[in-house]
This record gives C-alpha cells, structure tokens and sequence, in this order.
C-alpha cells in the first residue's frame, strides 16, 4: 500500500510543478520525486523491520519473517528505483560500473568483518 501512495504522491508532485507523466523532469525534481517516495515506503519499512526484531528477541519468532519481508521490500524499492534514476542522471554504463563496483565491494567488506569477529574465531 505504501508503494502505491509513494508513486501517486510521486506522480501527484511532478504534475503540480507542471510535468505530467510521459513528461521527462529536470534531475533536481526526479531526485526530489525520488526522495518523496522512498520516505513514504521506507518509513513503515523500517517501522517493521524495528518491530519485527523486537518481536523476535521478545519470543515472537514471527517477528523475525516479518522484518525480513518488510527489509526485502523496502531495500528492493531503493535497490531498484535509485539506479533507474541515476541512469537518467549519470548514464546506464556508468551506474553498471558503479553497481559492478558495489558488488566486488560488500562481499570483500563483509568477509573481512568476519575473518575479525570474535564470535567467528570462537566458531573455529
């Protein structure tokens, strides 16, 4: 539900600055528009996700399935919708060398943070 009234409300602001839908936008106001919808689907996403771990370590094993859809949603609308408008911005070679860069990047990082971990080390 979220998602639906983030992009009207998206649609909704572009209109009312006189950029109706098949319409291309100047950057600052696809990035605004961008901005509009991403707070209004990542403020319950993130509400959810908060909740849904409180749950869990509370007993609740619910919880834990219910914030990571909630994570899986909110985090795809961003995956997804910040290189879409960055292609308009940037460019689609440059954000696939981007995102080519960001994925060689976290698993490095995130492998490193295991080799160091204590609880990793006491897993051996």
């Amino acid at each position: 539900m979220a998602i639906i009234a983030g992009r009207a409300a998206s649609i909704a602001f572009l209109d009312a600055r006189g950029y109706p839908q098949p319409v291309t936008e100047p950057p600052g106001l696809g990035l605004a528009a961008f901005a509009l919808i991403a707070l209004i689907v990542l403020v319950p996403t993130i509400s959810a996700v908060w909740f849904g771990f409180a749950a869990s370590r509370a007993g609740r094993p619910s919880g834990l399935a219910a914030a990571w859809v909630a994570g899986v949603i909110g985090g795809g609308l961003v995956l997804l919708g910040l290189p879409l408008f960055l292609s308009r911005v940037i460019g689609w070679p440059l954000v696939l060398v981007i995102g080519a860069a960001l994925g060689a990047a976290v698993p490095a990082v995130v492998a490193g943070r295991r080799r160091r971990s204590p609880r990793h080390a006491n897993q051996q």
